[in-house]
């Protein structure tokens, strides 16, 4: 995938990605510190098309800063 935009909607963040493939599961993940790797899923699993806005819900409440990746993941039964 490629990320193309992120930024805030209102307090949503949302991350736009583009070359998805339409039969593979996508997530958006996050990290606060890089440290631990991207311990939490915000957003997904998204699957059936080649781009999707993915949303960090209500992100701007919360009042810390984050890293984000878009990575493909199993698809869901």
């Amino acid at each position: 995938p490629e990320v193309v935009s992120a930024a805030f909607n209102g307090d949503d963040f949302e991350v736009s990605a583009i070359q998805l493939d339409p039969s593979k599961s996508y997530i958006l993940t996050r990290s606060l510190t890089l440290a631990d790797g991207f311990p939490e899923t915000v957003d997904g699993p998204f699957t059936g098309a080649a781009s999707h806005v993915f949303v960090d819900q209500n992100a701007a409440l919360e009042n810390t800063r984050a890293f984000y990746r878009v990575e493909e993941t199993e698809p869901q039964p």
